[in-house]
């Protein structure tokens, strides 16, 4: 079923872009607050109204923090160069100890949400992945009732060099082995995508016509404490016994991170579902299934030539599965399209 949409909420301004730099505090790759002050107005109320995905968005994904009462969530959307824009935020209170608590009834109804895109269709969330550091075997429960090709569960490492990698097994047999063909989780090198951002958020703001540099970050106005839990870490150096430096991301006191840990998770959602292989030919068959015009070539010269591919072949989907010769990895409905014009 489909989230209600809001009644009556004014039509909403054009998505800006917002730029965050002037690096502060311990580290570099820490973005400023102070040009927070000079975002223009958006009018977004997380929750309430609903964000038109702009037509650089050619997929949707989600991330989803877990806190004890309440799932903190975001709504991404990307395109090429790794360009993104934030769709929609916010928190889904209830207990997440139990399945039937109010929070993961919400989270269900986000996911079968559809966003309505410039093109004119309505857009579903492609992937989803959410945190299962915390009340584990209940975010395992309700991520088992969505195939693996919709959401996922994630966990955050702190030592791998990649920043997904392969999933592993969860269940176990009566004897203690696991289930290879059981439910999988996904880690997540929280690192690799927390400096990625940062420095995604330092870009300079693109002027008058000029395409936005690759992994440029697009927000609307969510306000002041939102930004501030987005850059809520900082890297700290120190030693270790035997007096080798070491790099770790903390929390600058008085804040909270949990904006930053639903953006790490969109953006491994991002990830599984085939945004670092994405060629060319790929980001054509997403802007031919939405009906939009190709991006300026500027903005695509660092993109591998479509003949890189096999003609007719479809991109790799979630998980690295194909969906056949000539579709998309954005699954198609049964008896129609996945999208669906309005």
């Amino acid at each position: 079923w489909r989230l209600p949409p809001a009644r009556s909420q004014p039509t909403l301004p054009p998505l800006p872009s917002v730029q965050m730099s002037n690096a502060i505090g311990p580290s570099s790759a820490t973005p400023s607050l102070p040009m927070l002050e000079t975002m223009p107005s958006f009018g977004s109320t997380p929750n309430t109204l609903s964000v038109t995905v702009p037509a650089g968005g050619l997929f949707l994904v989600a991330g989803v923090d877990v806190q004890k009462d309440r799932l903190v969530y975001e709504v991404v959307a990307y395109g090429r160069d790794k360009v993104s824009w934030s769709i929609d935020q916010g928190a889904l209170p209830g207990d997440t100890s139990t399945l039937g608590s109010s929070a993961f009834q919400a989270l269900d109804a986000l996911l079968a949400r559809q966003f309505p895109h410039a093109s004119g269709v309505d857009m579903p969330i492609a992937m989803l992945a959410i945190d299962s550091g915390y009340n584990t075997q209940t975010v395992y429960n309700w991520a088992r009732r969505h195939p693996m090709s919709r959401v996922i569960a994630v966990r955050g490492v702190s030592t791998a060099h990649v920043l997904i990698g392969a999933p592993s097994p969860v269940d176990v047999t009566s004897n203690g082995r696991k289930l290879k063909r059981g439910y999988k989780v996904w880690s997540v090198a929280v690192h690799v995508a927390k400096a990625e951002l940062y420095g995604w958020l330092k870009l300079d703001r693109p002027t008058g016509d000029e395409p936005a540099p690759p992994g440029f970050v697009h927000f609307p106005e969510y306000g002041r404490e939102w930004f501030e839990q987005l850059t809520a870490e900082h890297l700290i150096t120190s030693k270790t016994r035997k007096g080798y430096a070491v790099t770790t991301w903390e929390i600058i006191p008085g804040r909270e991170n949990h904006a930053l840990d639903a953006r790490v998770y969109a953006r491994a959602a991002a990830a599984v579902a085939g945004l670092d292989r994405f060629q060319a030919g790929d980001w054509d068959r997403l802007e031919a299934v939405l009906g939009v015009t190709a991006t300026a070539p500027a903005a695509r010269q660092d993109a591998a030539p479509a003949a890189a591919r096999p003609p007719g072949d479809a991109p790799s989907g979630p998980g690295g599965a194909q969906t056949g010769r000539g579709g998309s990895w954005l699954r198609r409905q049964r008896g129609g399209s996945w999208l669906k014009r309005r």
